[in-house]
């Protein structure tokens, strides 16, 4: 956020090194660091959030240049508000709702994500309890019991669609003039 803001060379310089990121795919990429690494938790996590943080960084980057071009934030420069103020009381409450529709649409990116690991054979280690892997077993049942793959692509698909319903309600109930 903090280079979209200030702008300049320090912006040019994240476009050139987020267009580098961009132009790998964030799966390919979470899914070579998860090959790389142990099938822990903690490298999950990581993997996927280092694919990621590009895309969601140039979102909020386009939103901060939205709004910070609008004539409000203009006007509070006029009248002596300091940067801070400005990005505090007027940048960060205007794009939250955004963001919240933005963040929780990732997570259920990320449930799908992690649930296709397991099913490629590069999820948590197993034992743990974890929709891809029961996926996985499943899939060796399926002529005996094809009931059985049903339930974790269930819960998967209402996972991912909660999070997507349950940010959208939050956009609406933070900002209701965008719904």
């Amino acid at each position: 956020m903090g280079c979209a803001y200030i702008g300049g060379v320090i912006d040019k310089a994240f476009v050139i090194i987020s267009n580098i990121f961009m132009a790998l795919p964030p799966f390919l990429v979470a899914m070579t660091l998860v090959g790389l690494f142990e099938s822990k938790a903690l490298s999950i996590v990581v993997s996927i959030v280092i694919a990621m943080w590009v895309w969601n960084a140039q979102v909020v980057q386009t939103y901060v240049l939205r709004e910070k071009s609008k004539p409000y934030i203009i006007t509070c420069r006029m009248s002596g508000c300091s940067e801070i103020r400005i990005i505090m009381k007027h940048i960060i409450p205007n794009i939250f709702p955004h963001l919240l529709v933005l963040y929780s649409t990732g997570l259920s990116g990320v449930i799908i994500m992690i649930s296709s690991y397991a099913f490629l054979g590069l999820g948590l280690e197993t034992g743990t309890a974890e929709w891809g892997a029961m996926l996985v077993n499943a899939n060796k049942l399926i002529f005996s019991h094809p009931e059985l793959i049903l339930y974790p692509g269930l819960c998967i698909l209402f996972a991912a669609a909660g999070f997507n319903l349950f940010g959208e309600a939050l956009r609406d109930i933070c900002d209701p003039r965008e719904g």
